[in-house]
């Protein structure tokens, strides 16, 4: 059970649904970060899964918008089918997440390396940006050592 805190010194984070942190001046690191995100959908169940943020460990850093200092990132999209369908995946050892929980708009960044991979794209590289509007709005950008393989057709 959670002690109380001092009045005006903790703040509630709410990073998904039924997710809380709580923001202070002592404010504690958070181990085995797990933020899904769900496509609404008739039935029972929370939905089709959108995005996951995983982490080994978060700092919380704001309320709003949430963001997150965290290590061993693992940040994957899926492609809004049922079955799990991966469209995504973003793993790097230390990142700043950023996500607007009205929005859910996403914003992932970091000095240390970054590999993603798609079904048709791989990128790497240091010093790097990530911004999640939509699966079909989202962009990379790369700043030191990139490296890009494309594996779809040229037309």
């Amino acid at each position: 059970m959670m002690k109380s805190a001092p009045p005006g010194r903790w703040l509630p984070l709410l990073a998904a649904p039924g997710v809380i942190f709580l923001l202070g001046s002592a404010a504690a690191v958070i181990t085995a970060l797990d933020i899904p995100t769900f496509i609404k959908q008739n039935g029972p169940g929370p939905g089709i899964p959108a995005t996951r943020l995983r982490a080994a460990t978060a700092l919380p850093i704001s309320q709003e918008p949430l963001q997150v200092d965290a290590t061993d990132v693992v940040y994957t999209t899926f492609t809004g089918e049922a079955g799990n369908v991966v469209d995504t995946v973003l793993t790097s050892p230390a990142a700043t997440a950023i996500i607007d929980q009205t929005t859910k708009h996403q914003i992932f960044r970091g000095n240390s390396t970054v590999l993603l991979k798609r079904p048709d794209l791989e990128a790497s590289g240091e010093q790097w940006s990530y911004e999640y509007i939509s699966k079909t709005d989202c962009t990379i950008v790369i700043n030191k050592n990139a490296r890009v393989v494309y594996y779809g057709l040229f037309k």
